[in-house]
């Protein structure tokens, strides 16, 4: 949602997408504590701040036309963004507040442009180009609508920006890791660290651990995940197992005809036998085939022996 041309009939132009930059700075410098998103502290309440309240957070009925215009006023006045966005960083990107307060004066106008104004400004700017023959200071160049200006003397002006950032945090990050040199009441020299400068290490630090330990975190959850799927898996197939060898058991022809052979020879069935044994002995003398004896084999010989002896006894 611009603040500069807003409307809809306006055509999309390279700045525009300058000032999504912009405000994608504020939102991640207020959105998070620190480097790898992570969340800002308890203390903190992102969803009552101004920089929320531009994606509809916190607002009960959020209407496009009222959210631009509260944005545009915070944007246009020094002071007002000052206290509700640049005041909301995290203590990480404090360093950013000059950065971002110099992209907002470059790619926002926040002046009247009246005919006359052109005129003059446009002036003032060719008299510079012929004279002076260096880039156009942001502070002049802001003075002119993005529309007006020279896409070039735009980016050269953001990149000053940058570039200026860029050192000011490569000096800090070189005398953060030694202690500084200050001076006593006495005036003798001796090594320490600022309390400003060691509080920002300390939370720095927190930061870090705070993501270290997050990422540890989901590791192990992860690990603990893959592990329960695992053991579900294995149990799973166990059952399967067990089911295949109870069904198989239950149909083989080995069990069957074990189970037939227990029938046969069983007590309540030597009626059964004998009456069957007149086909079993012939077929073994016929096909010549001599099987080892066995239990099963003894007590049908003794049932035909027996069945034998009474027909003879029955004969006159």
């Amino acid at each position: 949602m611009m603040v500069s041309e807003n409307y809809n009939n306006v055509p999309h132009a390279y700045y525009h997408d300058l000032e999504s930059v912009l405000y994608v700075l504020c939102w991640l410098c207020t959105a998070q504590e620190g480097p790898n998103s992570t969340p800002r502290s308890r203390d903190f309440h992102f969803e009552e701040s101004e920089i929320a309240r531009w994606a509809g957070i916190g607002i009960d009925d959020p209407n496009l036309d009222g959210i631009r215009r509260a944005k545009t006023t915070i944007m246009k006045d020094d002071i007002e963004f000052g206290a509700v966005i640049l005041d909301n960083f995290a203590p990480y990107f404090q360093p950013l507040r000059e950065c971002v307060e110099s992209m907002r004066k470059l790619l926002i106008f926040r002046g009247e442009y009246t005919p006359e104004d052109r005129e003059e400004t446009n002036t003032i700017i060719q008299q510079w180009r012929l004279n002076v023959g260096e880039k156009i200071p942001a502070k002049l160049l802001s003075m002119v609508p993005l529309c007006d200006r020279v896409a070039k003397e735009v980016f050269e002006s953001l990149y000053s920006i940058i570039d200026k950032t860029l050192d000011e945090l490569e000096k800090t990050d070189a005398m953060s890791p030694g202690p500084i040199l200050t001076s006593t009441v006495e005036g003798a020299g001796m090594e320490s660290l600022s309390v400003q400068q060691e509080g920002q290490q300390v939370k720095v630090r927190h930061i870090m651990e705070r993501s270290m330990a997050y990422k540890g975190q989901k590791v192990i959850e992860e690990l603990k995940k893959k592990e329960d799927e695992k053991e579900i898996e294995l149990h799973t197939i166990e059952e399967e197992a067990s089911g295949l060898e109870d069904a198989s058991e239950a149909t083989h022809p080995f069990h069957k005809s074990w189970a037939s052979s227990n029938l046969k020879n069983s007590p309540q069935n030597d009626t059964e036998a004998a009456s069957n044994s007149g086909t079993l002995i012939p077929s073994l003398i016929s096909t010549g085939e001599k099987r080892p004896n066995s239990p099963a084999d003894e007590s049908e010989l003794r049932s035909t022996s027996s069945s034998k002896k009474r027909r003879c006894d029955w004969e006159p």
